[in-house]
């Protein structure tokens, strides 16, 4: 699976691949692939809005070998309340988004 960024030569343009990932209430499916390249510029797109589940880490995409990385500033996440807290995380072999959950208890 390769993205990569398309070139207008007439009107010396490129645009950015985009990957559209979008939560039903229950999550999102994962995309398995023996290679993964990610082209700067790439762009990632999260839509977490409908998600009402109480599952923590989903999978987005998960490859044997990974070349590139979606950039910070490359990333979109449309969060609900449950999900205000959302990541995504880049490992080198799965692009997922997880969502922190639980209690953090301070004792002094």
């Amino acid at each position: 699976l390769t993205f990569t960024n398309t070139f207008n030569e007439a009107t010396g343009e490129t645009y950015p691949s985009r990957f559209v990932c979008t939560f039903d209430a229950d999550g999102v499916g994962t995309v398995a692939t023996t290679n993964l390249t990610i082209a700067a510029g790439t762009k990632l797109s999260v839509d977490l809005s409908a998600y009402a589940g109480k599952k923590a880490s989903f999978p987005l995409i998960s490859a044997a070998s990974v070349n590139g990385a979606f950039a910070d500033g490359d990333i979109e996440l449309i969060r609900n309340e449950l999900t205000r807290d959302a990541v995504v995380v880049q490992d080198g072999k799965c692009v997922r988004v997880r969502i922190p959950c639980g209690v953090l208890i301070l004792v002094r």
